[in-house]
């Protein structure tokens, strides 16, 4: 039995109850100082395939991650905050064990009873998640006689709760996994020919093989935030204080070659806001994208690149869009992806939208409902629209 392009799914773990079943979802969602959730759109997402197997009468064990702390318990990123807003979204009540691999982990899978579910803390304060480490793949594997991974937004990465459990595990994919494979695949079947690709956002290790591999058919690929900064930093622009991935130039690179090979335009920021500092006397101004200040940080496109970005996607056949121009979430910085977000919404063709912070803003503005598809994942969405493999698939092949 397979499911959508050949996946393995819930169905071929046979009958649930009594069964011990860990689940790698995607819980990584915006939460403010404040410890409060901005956007539940991924936990909502998740709570289909924890409704299933809860309702099936499984032993349900959640892995999760929570923002980037990097092997180091941060109490920012603990999952209390999500547990509680998972339960909502299930319906019945999903306990929150304070580690991942530890004593409260196994106090609280022992106290589970069929149709229970715990989620265990951040898979991400544990040092050898980010490495696949196999002995850390090994633990967490342990308490359990299958695998489901339904966590797309991570599908991308090789680590210990993706592909790791997996190797030690009988897996499935989960119902958000097959849904994205199944939507996606139907949407690149349908051809990126002639599209806008914009990408946005810090992630550009995680985007750029991608965005090399859609250039071989994009019109024009459209480039702001951080991502941005890399490309105006290979032509040696000057960017203040501004953040520059140094290590992602050689692979910025291939993207320009993969262009130029196939005539796709590589449009970078002509303006952008920048500030001084994040304090409330901070002086913002607009400049030269590639004349940024000594000290100074750009953090969002500028109004003439965000009307010239914002004409390309309203005439786009087809636009792809991962990670937003600018730090939307601070007022002074949210009209680039403001006049984006309305400019994909007014597109006659089709347009795929993908990323958390992407989404939570898309959501924020009440205009989710007027794009074709929004996607769970970032990368990972922009990798299989490119045709990649993604990794944390291979082991759920029929």
């Amino acid at each position: 039995m397979s499911g959508p392009a050949g996946l393995r799914g819930l169905a071929d773990l046979g009958d649930l109850e009594g069964l011990p079943v860990v689940v790698r979802a995607d819980l990584n969602v915006p939460i403010d100082e404040e410890g409060l959730i901005i956007d539940d759109g991924r936990i909502v997402a998740a709570a289909a395939t924890i409704r299933a197997l809860m309702e099936g009468g499984a032993f349900t064990i959640v892995l999760a991650h929570l923002g980037r702390p990097g092997g180091r318990r941060l109490p920012a990123a603990s999952l209390l905050p999500v547990a509680e807003r998972l339960s909502g979204a299930v319906g019945s009540l999903v306990a929150h064990a304070a580690d991942t691999i530890g004593p409260l982990t196994r106090a609280s899978i022992l106290n589970l009873r069929p149709g229970d579910a715990v989620l265990l803390e951040n898979v991400r304060f544990e040092p050898g998640e980010d490495t696949d480490d196999d002995a850390l793949a090994e633990r967490l594997a342990a308490p359990a006689r299958a695998f489901v991974f339904d966590a797309f937004g991570s599908a991308h990465r090789r680590q210990a709760s993706t592909t790791g459990v997996a190797r030690h595990l009988p897996s499935v994919a989960g119902l958000v996994v097959e849904h994205e494979v199944a939507a996606l695949g139907e949407l690149r079947s349908h051809g990126a020919a002639g599209g806008v690709v914009v990408a946005g956002g810090a992630k550009a290790a995680d985007k750029l093989p991608a965005l090399a591999r859609l250039a071989e058919t994009a019109e024009a690929i459209l480039l702001g935030g951080a991502l941005a900064h890399v490309f105006l930093a290979q032509r040696g622009g000057a960017l203040g204080a501004s953040i520059v991935d140094r290590d992602a130039l050689p692979a910025a690179a291939q993207v320009v070659e993969a262009a130029t090979a196939s005539g796709c335009e590589i449009v970078l920021p002509t303006d952008v806001v920048s500030t001084d500092g994040l304090t409330t006397d901070a002086r913002i101004a607009v400049e030269a994208a590639d004349a940024i200040g000594d000290g100074r940080i750009a953090l969002d496109i500028g109004p003439e690149t965000a009307a010239r970005y914002a004409e390309r996607i309203r005439g786009a056949a087809h636009v792809i869009w991962d990670g937003p121009p600018g730090a939307f979430e601070m007022e002074p910085f949210r009209a680039g992806t403001d006049a984006l977000i309305a400019a994909a919404a007014d597109c006659p063709g089709s347009v795929v939208v993908g990323g958390g912070d992407t989404t939570s803003a898309l959501r924020a503005s009440g205009r989710a409902d007027a794009v074709t598809y929004v996607s769970t994942g970032g990368a990972a969405m922009l990798d299989l629209l490119a045709g990649r493999e993604l990794p944390a698939l291979e082991g759920l092949r029929a």
